[in-house]
């Protein structure tokens, strides 16, 4: 059971399955003891799993007030591509979720050992099922969206940077 971050930055609980052809992410309602949602991304799908420690994007005002939270962080972001038509043809798009230990909030020391174990597991995938994606440490920029005028400050900076 995983903390996975949405992209408004909302920490979403959801079960992270490894198994030896694809990482699974399902959402679980533990009330009534069924899944609610499952979203499945083959080895061949992931491009790269990045992990480390989190700073606080100086570029995102939401970012840096929380700058003390967000670089007390450690955990991963596993990226994916996933063609953009219905029948897999055309360019592809990158995209990426990221995780963290389940309530490491309250129990830091968590979130090193989660990320660390789940490295460890994807290293073993790449070397036995010889996939191509790529592992490797890095300090993840993290931004934060937050009100409407942090909104419009980050979307306004990214169009600035050429991002969208």
């Amino acid at each position: 059971v995983v903390s996975s971050v949405n992209e408004w930055g909302a920490d979403q609980t959801r079960i992270l399955l490894l198994t030896d052809e694809a990482v699974h992410r399902v959402k679980y309602n533990f009330s009534t003891d069924e899944v609610v949602k499952w979203h499945t991304d083959s080895h061949d799908c992931i491009v790269r799993l990045e992990y480390g420690s989190f700073k606080a994007s100086s570029e995102s005002l939401t970012s840096f007030l929380c700058r003390r939270q967000i670089d007390d962080q450690q955990g991963f972001r596993l990226f994916t591509q996933a063609p953009t038509s219905r029948n897999g043809q055309g360019t592809s798009l990158e995209s990426f979720r990221e995780y963290r230990a389940l309530l490491a909030e309250a129990e830091p020391w968590k979130e090193e050992v989660f990320m660390h174990e789940f490295v460890a597991a994807m290293q073993a995938i790449k070397i036995l099922y010889q996939t191509k994606f790529e592992i490797k440490l890095t300090k993840m920029i993290k931004e934060i969206p937050g009100g409407v005028l942090a909104l419009l400050h980050n979307a306004n900076r990214r169009r600035q940077h050429g991002g969208t």
